[in-house]
């Protein structure tokens, strides 16, 4: 089997978005290299127990440059040593190399999907005749019939609206937030961060960050309140985004990772484009579990968060969410 591999870096191995991690959460650097590939890692420790992670709140992780399997493997298990960690994981696109690690002993935890929308086939006029389905089309224009408008964040009070627009989005999911700090540390990786704002008569309804990568433009986030889904919010975000992308000569609007057969992974393909897996595999040292947002568990405790004030899941939420480190 194949042991070597050559992987190119993304946003998501750029040394700002590591630091902003690391500032914002508290999370330690354990990296493993040698001449030719580096794996940056972060130790996540909590009510999961202790992890080394490549990467939290990242689409793509895990080695880049000129990797060999066999050496990754063995400087994993020295460092799951040195750290007292539980388990290693990485999040890998390459499915050869999540190959080869499988047979050194990594174990598959979950498989996500991404969906990558060509940006740069034909002008803008062009995409939305011809890289749109019919479906996606109507909800943007639906959207903006509607009255909704998207503008782009930047002062602090629009970084304020924006923030309790996610904040309220959510609640309503029944997720934990991310803490306001994190939130606003995302103006530091200008011009590589942009934030855009959803408004509609007045009212702040929801938000969406994308983060500009080599080839790609990433949607990181994207939020709106449940009751403007139905008028097409999250499609006029998207294709906002994929505007950005195109004016910005990148190659590819990247929706981001998405549970396989999930409704949000049906929903992309109303966008034309193509699927690319991304594996979370892990290394164990002896027990085989890991936070999973599927498991009964958490969607009991999904409902149950729902009904929390906002005070105690403004308190609450950073510390589960710095936890879970998804």
């Amino acid at each position: 089997m194949q042991s070597s591999f050559t992987l190119e870096p993304t946003f998501f191995h750029r040394e700002e978005w590591l630091s902003l991690l690391q500032k914002s959460y508290g999370y330690q650097r354990y990296d493993i290299s040698s001449d030719t590939w580096t794996t940056p890692l972060l130790k996540v420790e909590g009510i999961f127990g202790k992890r080394l992670i490549s990467t939290p709140f990242s689409d793509y992780g895990g080695p880049i440059g000129e990797v060999n399997a066999n050496e990754l493997t063995d400087l994993a298990k020295d460092v799951l040593e040195r750290t007292s960690c539980e388990y290693l994981e990485l999040r890998v696109s390459d499915h050869n190399l999540k190959s080869a690690l499988n047979s050194l002993g990594f174990c598959d935890l979950a498989q996500y999907a991404t969906h990558l929308f060509d940006a740069q086939e034909g002008g803008i006029e062009w995409l939305w005749q011809n890289s749109l389905s019919k479906t996606a089309r109507r909800y943007v224009r639906k959207a903006q019939k509607e009255g909704i408008e998207i503008t782009e964040v930047t002062t602090n009070s629009e970084w304020e609206c924006a923030y309790q627009a996610y904040f309220k989005a959510v609640k309503q999911l029944g997720s934990p937030c991310h803490s306001r700090n994190f939130f606003f540390a995302l103006r530091e990786l200008r011009p590589l961060s942009h934030a855009y704002l959803a408004s509609c008569n007045g009212k702040n309804i929801g938000t969406a960050v994308f983060l500009t990568g080599n080839q790609s433009l990433h949607l990181w986030l994207i939020y709106c309140l449940k009751e403007y889904k139905k008028l097409g919010a999250i499609y006029l975000l998207d294709w906002v985004g994929i505007t950005l992308a195109h004016n910005l000569g990148l190659k590819y609007f990247d929706f981001g990772r998405t549970r396989i057969g999930s409704g949000v992974e049906l929903y992309k393909h109303h966008w034309k484009g193509k699927d690319k897996q991304i594996y979370h595999i892990a290394l164990f040292k002896k027990r085989r579990s890991s936070p999973d947002p599927s498991q009964l568990k958490f969607r009991m405790s999904s409902i149950l968060w729902r009904f929390l004030p906002d005070s105690v899941i403004a308190r609450l939420g950073p510390k589960i969410i710095r936890s879970i480190a998804l």
